[in-house]
């Protein structure tokens, strides 16, 4: 089977794209051809005023068809299709239709414009927002239900399509983001002496909360833990004197042992941010055995269970809340040591990357000369 592969390497995903390509560049009977959406393509080819207006989802199309008919790709020599994100499938409707297709997301567009309006204060980015959902229902609502296929990365997307684009359940398929859990596992006998390590990770600080994790951290939590923070964002130069901050920079999957060790040796993982699908630090906080206290945003109560593995904190709780939360955690031993090994089972059961990928051979095996008009 010959299958066309569009992917994208913008953001996320490029560890997405690299993850289902070393798939299916080892299955049997199948040849991928891969198409790729890259961040250098958005410079390279001029957004029309237009795009700009409508918002991100229509300046990623204006650059994806600019680069498609400037590399001349041809999809009639090709059995299947494969989308690695919703968006791009607006420029394929009459192959979608023709052609056995199978399509992997984080969201959905109603899912995603509605996190856009919960993030902001902003009755004009709030207005934008419904005018994009419409937009976009409008576009790519018919096209869900042609493909033949969905992979979704969490329950929450899931549900979306069944509810919101009464996508049949069974024509969607949960597939957590994979972890290598021989190498991401809890460090074995983990000293206990000394404050607890609170744990964060990730860059676009403002958005995943940072500054209210710093706030937190300096009302309630200074003196008694400390938190690590591994992020590349300029904006942590102004707390980098903060008395119990570590602030680590230029680590990451690049150097993979000292990442997981980060982890390995932190006690709890914080996850404040504003606006996610399912942050893949999530799934290694998880791996690693950290017990998780995490806003309830997007695909995080996949993940994240109350008085199992950790808490999910409404939207709406203030630092008080989040305070006495990670002291829950954290003071009662017997209790962390048992949220530690509840998140490990979760990772076992959800990231386990030979079952999820055995799952994604299937799926791809069954488009083959298959087509439900």
């Amino acid at each position: 089977m010959k299958i066309l592969c569009i992917f994208s390497k913008v953001l996320g995903g490029k560890t997405v794209s690299a993850y289902f390509q070393n798939i299916l560049d080892n299955m049997t009977g199948v040849k991928p051809t891969y198409f790729f959406l890259e961040p250098g393509d958005y410079s390279k080819y001029k957004v029309s005023s237009i795009s700009k207006v409508l918002g991100s989802t229509a300046e990623t199309l204006s650059v994806f068809k600019q680069k498609w008919r400037a590399e001349g790709i041809d999809t009639s020599g090709y059995d299947a299709l494969f989308f690695q994100s919703y968006e791009l499938t607006a420029l394929f409707r009459k192959e979608i239709q023709s052609m056995p297709t199978l399509m992997r997301v984080d969201t959905t567009p109603v899912l995603a414009q509605g996190l856009v309006r919960q993030e902001t204060d902003s009755l004009f980015k709030k207005l934008r927002s419904h005018v994009a959902q419409v937009w976009m229902n409008s576009v790519y609502g018919n096209i869900f239900t042609h493909i033949d296929h969905i992979l979704t990365a969490t329950e929450w997307a899931k549900s979306s399509f069944v509810r919101d684009y009464k996508i049949n359940p069974e024509a969607v398929t949960v597939s957590y983001p994979a972890r290598d859990l021989d190498i991401w596992k809890p460090l074995a006998n983990k000293p206990v002496n000394g404050p607890k390590v609170l744990l964060f990770v990730g860059n676009d600080f403002k958005r995943k909360g940072g500054e209210f994790l710093i706030k937190l951290y300096q009302k309630h939590l200074k003196g008694r833990y400390k938190l690590r923070i591994i992020s590349n964002d300029a904006m942590l130069t102004k707390f980098e004197q903060i008395e119990g901050v570590e602030i680590l920079r230029g680590i990451g999957h690049q150097d993979l042992g000292h990442f997981i060790k980060q982890y390995q040796t932190a006690d709890a993982f914080i996850f404040p941010t504003l606006r996610e699908q399912l942050g893949i630090v999530l799934t290694e906080a998880l791996s690693a055995g950290l017990p998780v206290v995490a806003r309830n945003v997007g695909g995080a109560g996949d993940v994240v269970k109350n008085d199992y593995n950790g808490y999910l904190l409404d939207y709406e709780a203030d630092i008080d809340q989040w305070a006495r939360v990670i002291d829950a955690v954290c003071e009662n031993e017997q209790k962390h040591q048992e949220m530690s090994k509840n998140s490990r089972k979760l990772a076992e059961q959800m990231f386990n990357r030979k079952t999820n990928a055995e799952n994604i051979c299937r799926i791809v095996y069954s488009l083959a000369g298959y087509k439900d008009d």
